[in-house]
């Protein structure tokens, strides 16, 4: 269950160290597709309902 307990800023830090880092979104992809996946859920998730507002302008709708 997502909350507001978590900011908007250390989404993003999660973000830039999972997806948001080529080599390992890559990585992720190759050898453990699922969890890349459920990675992507999570952060669209956090997006739609509003608790995370990404700093970047290339988030998600480019690995998606």
């Amino acid at each position: 269950r997502l909350t507001d307990a978590v900011r908007s800023d250390q989404i993003d830090r999660a973000y830039d160290a999972t997806l948001g880092d080529a080599e390992l979104a890559r990585f992720l992809e190759t050898e453990n597709p699922g969890a890349a996946e459920a990675l992507r859920r999570a952060f669209a998730r956090a997006q739609r309902l509003g608790l995370w507002h990404p700093r970047r302008n290339a988030t998600l709708g480019d690995r998606l």
